[in-house]
């Protein structure tokens, strides 16, 4: 059997949906597995055996990317088919993917009847309640006589090369030992973003109460003007001690794997970190964090709305909590906090100082 998972989503969402692989893998061992992702998604997976068919769709567009072309995303289609899959599980469905999936020849389409998707899917399931995570709604999407007993994990990978280069890149700076606090301040959603202003004031909280962190500014390349423009050097945030990082997926998931704590909006990157391992303050403002949380072994949230009442102050306070997991009771791999931290040392210096 060949089984496609079909996410044509942002990053973030093609994470989550990658929790399905381990369940399907289980319920089917001898089957091959494909997925279907947006073009700047492709380096996402380093997982043996799941084959990769990236494009843009032509009535949609990736953050920082233009609207999908009809030609490439019609060669992805004529790929599909001749790979000849049995099974594919539209996740999120439209009329529009769904479509795509019986024009690649799939005979078997599975997914919820849902933005006029029905007369393209061949079966149909139900939804799980209403406010479900996100990763429930993917798992409702498996074979029913499937038994879950723990919440599926999103699947990446990581290539020996990537670490390996991350490693490298730290003894470069001479950052090998330290612990490394990585920052992702803007996401495609300016909704959910904290103001620019705060992260630089967190990053000179975090310096002054552990002078022994580094920093990472991860973006893309357009961003760097905007983010220039708050993190600059200072006295308590010199240049020695933060770098801005931009790079593809692969690059930004080696940058990810060496960070002891990454504090992030609701973002593509840091759903990364969490399915990484990584330890993840998540900032949400309007977004529902019960929907829409990283999954991860240790992953915090602070959540405030609209997001800009949420004080650095308080930020700091739970990141250095993090950053000290002696000190604090450890999160159930299912569970998320919603931090009201405590007093901690993180707090503004006056300006005499």
């Amino acid at each position: 059997m060949k089984i496609l998972v079909v996410v044509l989503d942002n990053l973030g969402d093609v994470v989550l949906a990658s929790s399905v692989f381990a369940p399907l893998r289980r319920a089917y061992p001898t089957a091959t597995f494909g997925v279907f992702v947006k073009a700047y998604a492709h380096g996402l997976f380093n997982v043996e055996g799941l084959r990769i068919h990236a494009a843009d769709p032509f009535w949609d567009r990736a953050p920082g990317r233009p609207k999908g072309q009809l030609l490439p995303f019609l060669r992805a289609i004529a790929e599909i088919r001749a790979a000849r899959y049995d099974v594919a599980y539209v996740l999120n469905a439209d009329w529009r993917r769904s479509l795509v999936c019986q024009l690649a020849g799939i005979p078997v389409r599975i997914g919820h009847a849902q933005r006029k998707s029905r007369p393209f899917l061949t079966e149909i399931r139900p939804h799980p309640k209403p406010g479900s995570h996100v990763s429930a709604l993917h798992a409702s999407l498996l074979p029913r006589w499937l038994t879950i007993d723990v919440q599926p994990f999103p699947e990446l990978g990581l290539l020996a090369a990537q670490a390996a280069a991350a490693g490298e890149w730290r003894s470069s700076l001479a950052w090998h030992a330290a612990p490394i606090v990585v920052f992702h301040p803007i996401t495609g959603d300016t909704l959910k973003n904290w103001p620019l202003t705060h992260w630089a004031t967190l990053g000179q909280l975090l310096a002054s109460a552990r002078s022994d962190l580094r920093f990472v500014i991860l973006h893309t390349e357009g961003e760097r003007p905007r983010l220039a423009g708050s993190f600059f050097p200072t006295e308590r945030f010199p240049s020695s001690i933060f770098q801005f990082v931009a790079g593809d997926i692969s690059s930004m998931k080696s940058i990810l794997s060496t960070a002891s704590l990454v504090i992030a909006g609701d973002s593509g990157p840091g759903h990364v970190a969490a399915a990484l391992g990584r330890p993840l303050l998540s900032l949400f403002g309007p977004s529902d964090a019960r929907r829409y949380k990283a999954l991860g072994p240790d992953v915090q949230i602070v959540s405030g709305d609209p997001l800009t009442a949420v004080r650095p102050d308080d930020v700091c306070a739970a990141a250095l909590a993090m950053l000290t997991p002696s000190a604090r009771p450890r999160e159930a791999f299912a569970g998320v906090h919603v931090a009201r931290p405590g007093r901690q040392p993180c707090r503004r210096r006056p300006k005499h100082e």
